[in-house]
């Protein structure tokens, strides 16, 4: 132990180490020995130097930033790490914060000569980039760093990716996988990897490269579960696209199918029974979503029987339940009023029930043979009229039976897209959309047309009715008879208009359901 004296001269010579100008070794010095695996015995004098200021309660905000550039290189490369030096750490890492590019200073001088170098395990790596204290520059640095050093090990180029994956810039990472992907100096995880940065940032423009990845390199799965699981520290894993969850599932249920985790301990983290959860964890995370375009994705692939139909057939199960709860609104005072009292519809629920109710009318006076009714369907050979003269002349029999909607005949939402008839009261609107029965895309209508170019008007929150006129088929023309379904269906074609109402409305996707109401309109009418 020194004496007093000495103890004093030595607190004097590390303060007049720190103000030493110019500084040797400096940051830069201590950094390059680090990627080289050396040391400054330096480094022992600065961090005494600037513990001993912390100790007084001097603190180090007069210290230059490059000594505390060099002390935090020394700190993230295993110097000072004992629990007695944590106030120590903690004044320099705060100070550092504040000395404006110091920080960026310190990240390329700790970083880069280790990237360099090719090294697998780069010191402070893993918290700039899973633990940023400055996001911005992380991302910033990230992208800097990807176009610097291409030939980075497979490591660090992973932590790098991960951080842009769950940033703004992930589409940043399109063309530097291209340039990657070009190289022949790649090894097969960190192809894997672009390719996988590939499907997970552009899905619909790099999905056709992989027709049979599942059979042509099932490793794939690996390397998009770890771009797509959690390295955040919050335990938060990447969105999956909806489309890419759907194809992962085709690709990969063949090639891994189920099998259950063995009793016991096990290795590793790629086993059969490894590809059985994740392909199970993307079922639920697909059934989790209840937006329209899950639901019927995930209703494809219901059909499909192998060990994961159970799971998926649950999932789906557990997703339409999700919907309806999400759907349902309980009924509100003015709507029992509404009902009891034949008022003014309040909801589009109501205002579609109410409209169905008046279709019901319009039917009823057709088949009551009133000639006005009937007369304004059919031509003077007692052929049925085209589909828009037909429209014009139901919207004048549901005005007959309720003034208070506003039944407008060709109306226009975004996009300058037309509706049939459109339903319309204050703050909400019902688009019926009218087919013939001759009509060639009588069948697909529903979903594509009403389902994706109406309903999805703010007004309509997605309600519709997909009126289907129908005239029967006898001694009619051919161009006026019904359109056969689609073999596709495997359904055999109506006889009735109850059964093609019928059909029809199994034929509407799962999304659709309960919001877009099938009415077959009977027309028919027999002539003397």
């Amino acid at each position: 132990m020194l004496g007093d004296d000495l103890q004093q001269d030595a607190f004097d010579g590390f303060e007049a180490y720190l103000n030493i100008l110019p500084a040797f070794p400096q940051a830069y010095h201590f950094a390059q020995s680090h990627s080289k695996s050396k040391q400054w015995p330096a480094g022992y004098i600065l961090l005494a130097a600037l513990a001993d200021r912390v100790r007084t309660g001097r603190g180090v905000d007069s210290v230059d930033a490059e000594r505390l550039i060099a002390a935090q290189l020394e700190i993230a490369n295993h110097m000072a790490s004992g629990d007695e030096f944590e106030s120590l750490r903690d004044a320099i890492w705060t100070e550092l914060l504040k000395r404006g590019t110091a920080l960026e200073t310190y990240a390329r001088y700790l970083v880069e000569p280790n990237l360099r170098k090719r090294r697998e395990h780069v010191s402070g790596l893993y918290q700039l980039m899973r633990d940023p204290p400055n996001r911005s520059l992380s991302i910033r640095l990230a992208l800097d760093w990807l176009y610097r050093f291409p030939r980075m090990s497979g490591q660090s180029e992973e932590e790098i990716i991960d951080l842009l994956l769950r940033s703004d810039q992930a589409a940043a990472l399109i063309p530097i996988s291209k340039r990657r992907l070009r190289s022949t100096a790649l090894d097969g995880r960190r192809r894997r990897n672009w390719n996988a940065v590939q499907l997970i940032v552009d899905f619909p423009g790099s999905v056709n490269r992989f027709p049979n990845l599942g059979v042509d390199e099932p490793e794939m799965l690996w390397a998009i579960r770890s771009r797509l699981g959690s390295t955040l520290l919050d335990g938060t894993p990447l969105p999956i696209f909806p489309q890419l969850a759907v194809w992962m599932i085709l690709q990969f249920r063949s090639c891994f199918p189920v099998e259950e985790r063995p009793g016991g301990s096990t290795m590793g983290d790629t086993n059969p029974w490894d590809a059985t959860d994740y392909i199970s964890n993307i079922i639920n995370r697909l059934g989790d979503d209840i937006s329209d375009s899950s639901i019927e994705l995930l209703a494809r692939l219901v059909t499909i029987e192998d060990g994961y139909q159970d799971r998926i057939m649950s999932a789906h199960a557990e997703q339409q339940r999700k919907r309806a709860e999400q759907d349902y609104a309980p009924i509100s005072a003015p709507e029992i009023q509404t009902i009891l009292q034949d008022g003014l519809p309040h909801s589009l629920s109501d205002l579609q029930h109410h409209v169905l109710k008046l279709l019901k009318k319009v039917e009823d006076q057709v088949g009551s043979n009133d000639t006005d009714s009937w007369r304004g369907l059919f031509d003077h050979n007692g052929v049925p009229h085209e589909e828009e003269r037909c429209r014009d002349h139901l919207v004048d029999l549901l005005r007959q039976h309720d003034q208070r909607i506003d039944f407008a005949p060709e109306g226009h939402v975004g996009e300058d897209r037309e509706i049939d008839i459109d339903c319309k009261l204050p703050g909400m609107r019902l688009p019926v959309e009218i087919k013939g029965q001759w009509h060639p895309k009588l069948w697909t209508e529903a979903d594509y047309q009403l389902g994706d170019q109406q309903a999805v008007d703010h007004l309509a929150q997605g309600y519709g009715i997909y009126l289907v006129l129908w005239f029967g088929n006898k001694k009619l023309p051919k161009n006026k008879t019904l359109q056969n379904p689609p073999v596709g269906l495997r359904v055999e074609t109506p006889k009735t208009p109850e059964q093609l109402q019928a059909e029809l409305s199994k034929n509407l996707s799962d999304a659709r359901r309960g919001r877009i109401q099938i009415k077959v309109l009977d027309l028919t009418h027999e002539f003397k």
